[in-house]
């Protein structure tokens, strides 16, 4: 028979447990969110922010460290808000923070949007409209992909008639090896080339996105080129970018005497991404920029294989 005691320790275990149960409930219901699904910039400066929280908590939307404006979540847990992002020279940062409507928690959001900088000088076009928006970038635990990009006009050698359209998202490479290649296209293909020799064929699909994979692409540096194709096989658009295809072998990095550091590009790398592992922030990815433009066309646009410095 048991004791008064050993009644009361016995509840008060179960009581434990079962708080304890509660919380690791909460705390599931709470993983992953605040969450930004959706971030766009137009021309005006005009943004869209929409995503995920914890319906009735207060949710602020944070840039450069600043709340600019909270509001608390419905019952539904999905919210939606209109604002204005000014352009900037240097990138700006927005992230999300959820308060518990007593008070006791707070959660950041562990992805963020980088906005690159846009001078308030070429913000707008010449003839006094608006210019391009921004590029904006999204950066979480997968890494950092290019979720809006500006438009830009037509480059020299594409063809006549008609503005660029396709554009070259990502290099990367299969766990055989193989080169693959992404991006988006208004035509009905696209046709690659490596040193001007015709290697592969991609359809465009209905979202406008197209992908092709480059077997048996030996080591060396080549002229990738990718041609937009209409249903007639005509010629639309044309994009050429440097290539090196490196070998199996190279180390992901490596530090030199002398003091600069030398990174080769690996698949999932990014400037933001690199900046942060060398120098804890990846606000001074500029600094690599700057330290390789011979090399960069694009700083949202690095290829696996490319030797970048990294100064110190």
């Amino acid at each position: 028979m048991s004791s008064d005691s050993e009644d009361a320790d016995a509840e008060t275990g179960a009581a434990d447990a079962a708080g304890s149960g509660a919380e690791a409930d909460d705390d599931a219901a709470l993983e992953g969110l605040p969450s930004i699904s959706t971030f766009r910039l137009d021309r005006d400066n005009q943004m869209l922010v929409s995503g995920q929280a914890a319906p009735g908590w207060d949710v602020t939307i944070v840039v450069d460290g600043v709340g600019i404006d909270t509001f608390t979540v419905d019952g539904t847990g999905y919210f939606a808000r209109f604002g204005e992002l000014e352009p900037s020279e240097s990138p700006r940062i927005l992230s999300l923070a959820m308060r518990s409507p007593d008070g006791s928690r707070q959660i950041a959001s562990k992805s963020e949007i980088i906005v690159a900088p846009r001078p308030t000088a070429v913000a707008e076009a010449s003839d006094g409209t608006d210019g391009a928006a921004a590029t904006v970038l999204r950066s979480d635990e997968t890494g950092v992909s290019v979720i809006q990009k500006p438009e830009s006009p037509q480059r020299d050698g594409e063809a006549s008639g008609g503005a660029k359209t396709v554009e070259l998202d990502s290099i990367s490479y299969s766990e055989e090896g193989d080169v693959m290649v992404a991006g988006r296209s208004g035509g009905a293909r696209v046709r690659l080339y490596l040193d001007n020799r015709s290697v592969a064929d991609a359809d465009v699909g209905s979202d406008g996105r197209w992908s092709a994979v480059l077997r048996n692409v030996a080591p060396g540096d080549y002229a990738l080129r990718i041609d937009e194709l209409d249903a007639s096989g005509r010629v639309m658009s044309r994009i050429e970018t440097p290539f090196r295809r490196e070998r199996g072998e190279v180390l992901a990095q490596s530090r030199p005497a002398g003091g600069a550091g030398i990174v080769v590009i690996q698949p999932g790398n990014t400037l933001w991404g690199i900046s942060r592992e060398n120098y804890g922030s990846g606000i001074l990815y500029l600094k690599i920029f700057l330290a390789n433009r011979d090399q960069i066309r694009d700083p949202d646009l690095i290829y696996p294989g490319q030797v970048f410095t990294v100064p110190e």
